[in-house]
């Protein structure tokens, strides 16, 4: 790692929380290229910022906001340039924590920072969560605030006749799998063009 990542400047000491977690911009545009040349593609369609939760537990919330809003503009950028198709988050305990949890992630809140990136047309349009028998918070449990309204991640609501998601966005949940390894500092999981799709909502 330190010949890989802190002598080559891609990262900073400072930018590695939780002993092994960054998502800085120039650190996410390392590893999208990594994966690129690793899988022989130009492009993915789907590229995760991974497990962001684990910064919280590190730096004030407002910190966290900051970091996720740049990552989000480098890889709106990756997407103009026709190297991500779309964008978002796979978490582990971000969505299924109650909102007063430190490491609780809102999802109308990472909504926000993507607007304010791109408007509108952000392409922030995934997310990815355990979902099983001994984790069932995506359909269990009202983690997320929309409106003043306690939802589900995945609950729908009747809003002036019309059926949206919490975040009113087309969100995709499905386990992240194993946690990561130690060669390197976690950050992204993409999955490559043309491969089958995953659930969605």
């Amino acid at each position: 790692m330190r010949d890989t990542y802190l002598r080559t400047g891609i990262l900073q000491p400072e930018d590695v929380v939780g002993g092994g977690h960054a998502m800085t911009p120039r650190y996410l545009e390392d590893q999208l290229g990594r994966s690129l040349g690793n899988l022989g593609l130009a492009a993915v369609d789907v590229y995760y910022v991974h497990n962001p939760e684990t910064q919280l537990g590190s730096i004030p919330r407002k910190d966290f906001l900051v970091r996720i809003r740049a990552a989000f503009e480098m890889l709106e950028r990756q997407v103009a340039a026709g190297r991500v198709g779309r964008y978002g988050v796979a978490t582990w305990n971000g969505f299924r924590t109650r909102p007063d949890a430190r490491e609780h992630l809102s999802l109308a809140e990472l909504v926000r920072e993507a607007e304010t990136v791109a408007g509108r047309g952000h392409h922030f349009k995934v997310i990815q969560l355990p979902y099983n028998l001994a984790m069932h918070e995506t359909y269990s449990s009202a983690t997320q605030v929309v409106e003043g309204e306690r939802l589900t991640p995945r609950a729908r609501r009747s809003s002036r006749g019309s059926s949206r998601a919490a975040c009113r966005r087309p969100w995709s949940t499905r386990s992240p799998g194993s946690r990561p390894g130690p060669s390197a500092p976690s950050s992204s999981c993409a999955r490559r063009r043309g491969s089958p799709p995953r659930s969605s909502a």
